[in-house]
């Protein structure tokens, strides 16, 4: 993944005046939660995200991340409305069932995610872009 510093550094030079920074710990595509406020699943990581967009009130919401934290960034972006989400070289197929249906090799977290990690879906009203390179 990117290194958070990068993301900060970023930010400042596109003159962003409120951030929020999340790590899954437990290394689990965010679908465990954040623990703590965060809870144990997606949605109380969700609940915890919300409330803290309602408090800063921001003029425009954008979610960022890459690998793992793109999966989260995809998908938080669309629960949360953000005006954009953008995912750097996200892993999408996170469900091991998603994985399956895809005839893809199963992967060494499988276990971990079995019956976690819904298949992310966008709503029909906004364009995605999902940016990637070599």
């Amino acid at each position: 993944g990117v290194p958070s510093h990068e993301f900060v550094a970023s930010c400042r030079r596109a003159g962003v005046q409120h951030a929020i920074f999340v790590r899954d710990a437990m290394r689990a595509w965010y679908v465990r939660g954040l623990g703590g406020r965060g809870g144990s699943t997606f949605d109380g990581a969700l609940e915890l995200l919300r409330a803290e967009v309602a408090a800063v009130r921001p003029a425009r919401l954008v979610t960022m991340g890459s690998s793992m934290g793109g999966y989260a960034a995809a998908r938080a972006g669309i629960a949360l409305g953000a005006d954009a989400a953008v995912a750097f070289s996200p892993q999408v197929l996170v469900s091991p069932a998603a994985r399956r249906d895809m005839s893809l090799p199963a992967a060494p977290f499988d276990s971990l995610l079995e019956g976690d990690a819904p298949p992310l879906r966008r709503p029909r009203s906004r364009r995605s872009v999902c940016p990637s390179g070599s």
